[in-house]
């Protein structure tokens, strides 16, 4: 079986995490394999993973890890191990924490030349306009020598959960699809 890591970033509060827990509530999760590689702080050795899932398809095996931006900004390993990375955007943010373009000129100078790259517009209400933000902000004009491809995720419905906490109800079909657009593209 052929593995494939998948980090998902972005800055905090893009809904990266709501994404990940509201696929695996919804569609569930198989056995995580951690990426092969070893982060040593301090001369400590860890894995700093703060979401996991995996999806088997037929024979693949597709693993998504999280992390937040300034994780990932700091530990390029895990950049660098990523066969994809999903950077999510929040296109209606409360607050904005962090930098993009920080973000992206890291993501840009680690990542493996024939990794694929998707960004999420997390809260979109017009996808047209998401993707032209995306492409403004992360001036992907001027790295079209990737393969990019940007997604759109409508606003989810907050609640609360007596058992969760506060949660985010996203749209099934388009988280559905946003995971499945993902493991087509790598198995290709």
């Amino acid at each position: 079986m052929k593995n494939f890591y998948i980090l998902i970033t972005g800055l905090m509060s893009s809904g990266k995490s709501t994404i990940m827990s509201e696929y695996i509530h919804a569609f569930g999760t198989d056995e995580f394999t951690a990426p092969p590689i070893k982060v040593t702080h301090e001369g400590l050795d860890f894995q700093f993973l703060d979401a996991i899932a995996a999806k088997i398809d037929g024979d693949f095996k597709f693993n998504y890890y999280e992390l937040d931006a300034p994780t990932v900004q700091k530990w390029h390993q895990f950049i660098e191990i990523a066969d994809a990375v999903i950077i999510v955007y929040n296109h209606a943010p409360h607050k904005v924490y962090g930098n993009h373009e920080n973000l992206a000129d890291k993501i840009f100078a680690h990542i493996k030349t024939d990794a694929h790259l998707f960004f999420v517009a997390n809260n979109s209400s017009d996808t047209q306009k998401s993707k032209d933000a995306v492409t403004k902000i992360y001036r992907l004009d001027e790295r079209n020598d990737r393969k990019m491809t940007i997604l759109a995720l409508t606003t989810g419905e907050e609640y609360f959960d007596t058992q969760y906490g506060r949660r985010v109800k996203l749209n099934l079909d388009e988280l559905e699809n946003i995971f499945k657009t993902i493991m087509n593209a790598l198995s290709k």
